[in-house]
């Protein structure tokens, strides 16, 4: 909690634990802790801002002020009969369980802190709003709908001393109300995410320490994924001296919000060809067969089976794909022309990297455009052209979440036989697919949703930026890392097997 949280729940809890001690043997001082409350009530509200964990306690602080201030008017407890204790231990107690109720959930659904980036660099951001005129938008029904993508990146900044830090979420009731959706829960639950802030300074200038620096593209989950949902992560490597352009794949993510206010939000089309019944309980039978399987043949032709029943993967992936070739080739017009990237940007040193879905995209984007110098998946299952043995010639990376890697096989292993560059496979003990994104940190509750892994949250984090930063430092700038020689000390929860090195 923050810090004028704690100082209302102490001073109700104080105020509770006074209200037991009969009136007249009450010191004198604890008249005036209501108002004391009520005090730091609006010092929260001003300086902390208000969010809807905290409406119990908000309630309480003004009922024992009110209470307080008749009370001390007739000077006697004004629900408390002479000789009915058993009424004022009543009602304190129901008002301490309520205060508990309050706290529980404020601390459960924190108004959490982003991690620190460790990296020289100050960190700005800024987005971008791309149309590609010579590509259809076949997600809908509009004639000559041309497809646009909106683009946030990331990049080592000079922020001057009086800018101010973005919000985490700054559309938080549109994003909670999506989200909430999908996970069936309360719309306003996620508002709370707008008082988060983040390490970065909006169209804050770029530095210039270096004449240019190495370029990476992202691409977030399906379904649940946003723009934003890697932020600690591309905090992290902006700090360290990268540009990081992160694409919201319209239609097929959580939703596109532009800079106008336009709100684009998952397609109705795609998330019925996701709900469709009967291709579900093949996919996830199939799933766990190959979970289930140790032999390479098997499980290759399991995700092959797989891939022919899933609606989505074949033409997903390759728009995912083209969005991010597409998003290569205004990078060029960046680089020639753009007031802030003009001659930044080194194309030459291009990484691709993904979660989940995105993971995918990654690696397809590798196969296709040669721009793409590594790739890096972060447990996705591998769909594309990897399964018709398409050999990649350049360094992958496939992370993978315990949960998603079963029984000491992952469904991509066998994909792996047709990459000739260096490869790694990293696997983290104790993690489940969302830890490898911000979700990581929003809540220990999404643990009982079977959503994120015991690993802590802020831990894992750490552990996911600093193989990505190994990986690509070694693979786009030549730097070598002891994380990608072997176990590592640091990390023992990390596995990794190395090959063609």
């Amino acid at each position: 909690m923050r810090l004028f949280e704690i100082l209302i729940m102490s001073t109700l809890f104080i105020t509770l634990v006074v209200r037991l001690v009969p009136m007249e043997k009450r010191v004198y001082w604890t008249h005036f802790l209501p108002g004391t409350t009520v005090l730091f009530v609006l010092f929260h509200l001003v300086i902390e801002k208000y969010r809807w964990q905290m409406v119990p306690a908000y309630i309480l602080a003004g009922f024992l002020l009110l209470l307080s201030i008749i009370q001390i008017k007739r000077q006697t407890a004004v629900y408390l009969p002479k000789g009915r204790h058993f009424i004022n231990i009543l009602g304190t107690s129901l008002c301490l369980l309520i205060l508990a109720v309050a706290s529980v959930i404020s601390i459960l659904i924190p108004v959490f802190k982003l991690p620190q980036p460790s990296g020289p660099y100050a960190v700005g951001s800024t987005f971008y709003h791309f149309i590609d005129t010579d590509r259809e938008e076949i997600l809908t029904a509009i004639p000559d709908d041309k497809r646009e993508l909106l683009v946030q990146v990331w990049y080592p900044a000079n922020p001057s001393f009086n800018e101010n830090r973005a919000p985490y979420w700054e559309n938080a009731h549109t994003y909670s109300s999506l989200l909430a959706g999908t996970l069936g829960l309360p719309s306003f639950l996620f508002d709370h995410l707008s008082l988060v802030k983040t390490h970065t300074y909006p169209e804050a200038l770029i530095a210039t320490d270096e004449p240019d620096y190495p370029v990476l593209i992202f691409s977030p989950g399906y379904t649940p994924g946003i723009v934003s949902q890697n932020t600690a992560q591309m905090e992290e490597l902006a700090s360290h001296g990268y540009i990081i352009f992160s694409i919201a794949h319209t239609y097929e993510t959580l939703a596109v919000i532009y800079p106008d206010g336009e709100v684009i939000p998952f397609s109705n089309e795609r998330l019925a060809a996701i709900d469709d019944e009967d291709a579900s309980e093949v996919i996830d039978l199939l799933y766990e067969q190959i979970e289930a399987s140790t032999d390479t043949t098997t499980r290759d032709n399991l995700f092959r089976k797989m891939v022919e029943k899933s609606p989505l993967s074949n033409e997903s992936i390759n728009i995912w794909a083209e969005d991010t070739i597409f998003v290569m080739d205004e990078l060029e017009h960046l680089n020639l022309g753009d007031n802030r990237f003009a001659g930044k940007l080194d194309l030459a040193r291009i990484g691709v990297f993904g979660m989940s879905f995105g993971g995918a995209a990654a690696g397809q984007v590798c196969l296709l455009d040669d721009r793409c110098q590594a790739a890096l998946n972060m447990d996705g299952a591998q769909y594309g052209d990897f399964i018709d043995d398409v050999v990649l010639e350049r360094p992958f990376m496939m992370m993978y979440s315990e949960d998603n890697y079963g029984m000491n096989v992952g469904m991509n292993d066998f994909m792996l036989d047709s990459i000739t560059g260096t490869t790694y496979r990293i696997i983290v003990a104790g993690s489940m697919h969302s830890n490898f994104s911000d979700y990581t940190f929003i809540s220990p509750l999404f643990q009982l949703f079977d959503l994120l892994g015991p690993i802590d949250g802020f831990y894992m984090a750490e552990i996911t930026s600093a193989y990505t930063l190994a990986f690509f430092d070694k693979h786009l700038r030549g730097k070598e890392s002891p994380l990608l020689s072997g176990p590592s000390s640091p990390y023992p929860e990390v596995s990794i097997e190395i090959r063609n090195l």
